[in-house]
């Protein structure tokens, strides 16, 4: 890709005066416009070292009103940041609709610095920016990438004379990418890079930076650009159909019968409790020295057990390695952004538990039943939920979905039990009465979703449910399991 260009195009001093006011006008314009539309903009800049990627920044961001953008300067992670997943820094970077984000080096740089060395991290993180990228274009993201390309000659003048600007001085000293005379060992990889990531829905565009001020012109061209050319095509949901991986086929998943087997008694039920129990208190600490991240999520009919299992599973644990987060329907602050950016917000941190009492699966449980998001966005989200949930596992996570299951007769059962108990009334509402009616359709989708999302590596665990004893056991010992499992993994690859 930058065989082509020639990073040495210039403009003169007058034609970039005569220009420049006019493109900070209508680049204000289109930011007014893009906010009235709600469209949520993501603008990457990545470059040489020294090729002027703060001082473009900064032109840029004059024609912008502060209240609707924000930039952030991509440097070396963080303590925290190193142990998440790659992306986890920057989906909590994500704008809000009609919001700004611009990124001053991004995840592209990160890849090339930390994962360059390691092949396989390299593809695999080179493959990830993909499903990124997608996944918000798909969700109506205008994504713009911007490389900034310097010639060799240029980058060492640069190095060797950076201007008077104290801070590209400092910078320039303490860069950790591209050293001064790397150019020809950076070369291949960043031309690799930029051809392998040059997505349709987000293509790269090259800047010729040699002259700063042609960098600064091109720049707001392509900026404008890209917001005129995606307001007049108003990407609505039905136009990109097209771009559908799993659309749910006429197939059913059959639940089983909820009834188990062999129904404990409750002394049966006390002793194996106690049991699983005791294994669980010692491998909440083994998770914790082996920085093994657990991830738990409990779906399921309303009062099929999920409550009382988190209440029998946390029983257990050290109170201050875990989190319960129970999800509800996404706030209107919450409705700004991607569906999953609440969650990635609160994965865990190596070592620590996270407890989803319902979880991202509501995008094809109660918001495709209750028609709260389009066909378009439901039908997606198998495949982004499957891309996510491979990357927690690349992660190094234990991820463990349940399932929790009861007949239509077992659920009538309890709703009557709630409804007459003075203790339990709080537990029943007019809601769970209004699901209950509707609960074919539930099954329906309840059939995709497991069909669709259990994985060999990230399966269903469905928990036959009529029986508590049963269902709480089932699910202490699926935990219990999966993390020795996991710890064994570990000790293997050792």
């Amino acid at each position: 890709m930058l065989k082509n260009v020639n990073p040495d195009l210039k403009i003169s001093k007058h034609d970039y005066n005569e220009e420049i006011d006019s493109l900070k006008l209508r680049l204000g314009e289109l930011q007014r416009e893009l906010r009235n539309s709600k469209i949520p903009v993501i603008i990457v800049f990545e470059g040489w070292d020294a090729a002027g990627i703060a001082k473009v920044c900064n032109k840029v961001i004059r024609s912008f009103d502060p209240r609707g953008y924000t930039l952030y300067h991509i440097g070396d992670p963080g303590t925290a940041e190193k142990s998440m997943p790659l992306f986890w820094r920057f989906w909590k970077r994500i704008p809000s609709k009609g919001n700004i984000v611009i990124f001053d080096r991004s995840w592209y740089s990160r890849i090339l610095h930390e994962d360059i060395r390691i092949s396989r991290k390299c593809r695999v993180s080179i493959n990830y920016s993909g499903i990124f990228e997608r996944q918000l274009y798909d969700d109506g993201y205008l994504i713009i990438k911007l490389f900034l390309h310097i010639s060799k000659h240029e980058q060492k003048k640069r190095f060797k004379n950076p201007d008077d600007d104290p801070c590209l001085k400092y910078y320039i000293k303490n860069t950790d990418w591209n050293p001064n005379d790397d150019y020809d060992k950076y070369y291949p990889y960043i031309d690799d890079i930029l051809n392998e990531t040059d997505y349709d829905f987000a293509p790269w565009n090259i800047i010729e930076s040699d002259d700063p001020n042609f960098a600064v012109i091109k720049t707001y061209r392509l900026l404008i650009k890209y917001a005129e050319d995606f307001l007049s095509a108003r990407k609505t949901s039905d136009s990109q159909f097209a771009r559908l991986k799993y659309i749910p086929a006429p197939e059913r998943f059959t639940l089983p019968d909820a009834e188990p087997d062999n129904p404990l008694n409750r002394d049966d039920y006390l002793k194996l409790k106690k049991k699983h129990g005791k294994e669980i208190q010692k491998l909440q600490a083994e998770l914790y020295k082996k920085r093994i991240p657990l991830i738990l999520l409990f779906e399921g009919w309303d009062a099929s057990g999920k409550g009382g299992a988190i209440v029998r599973f946390t029983e257990y644990l050290n109170p201050r390695g875990y989190r319960i987060i129970p999800i509800s329907a996404p706030s209107d602050a919450e409705l700004k952004y991607n569906y999953l950016w609440r969650f990635y917000k609160e994965l865990p941190i190596p070592g620590m538990i996270r407890i989803f009492d319902r979880s991202w699966y509501g995008r094809v449980l109660v918001e495709r039943v209750e028609e709260l998001c389009s066909d378009y966005e439901w039908q997606r989200a198998y495949h982004e939920i499957n891309e996510l949930e491979e990357q927690l596992l690349e992660w190094g996570a234990v991820v463990i979905k349940f399932w929790m299951h009861i007949d239509k007769d077992e659920q009538l059962r309890r709703f009557r039990e709630r409804q007459n108990n003075p203790y339990k009334q709080w537990k029943i509402t007019e809601e769970d009465w209004r699901n209950r009616s509707k609960w074919d359709k539930y099954e329906l989708a309840v059939s995709d979703m497991v069909r669709l999302t259990s994985t060999e590596k990230c399966p269903w665990n469905i928990v036959l449910g009529n029986n508590k004893y049963n269902a709480r056991i089932q699910t202490l010992s699926t935990i219990e399991n999966e993390i020795k499992s996991k710890i064994q993994e570990i000790k293997n690859e050792s």
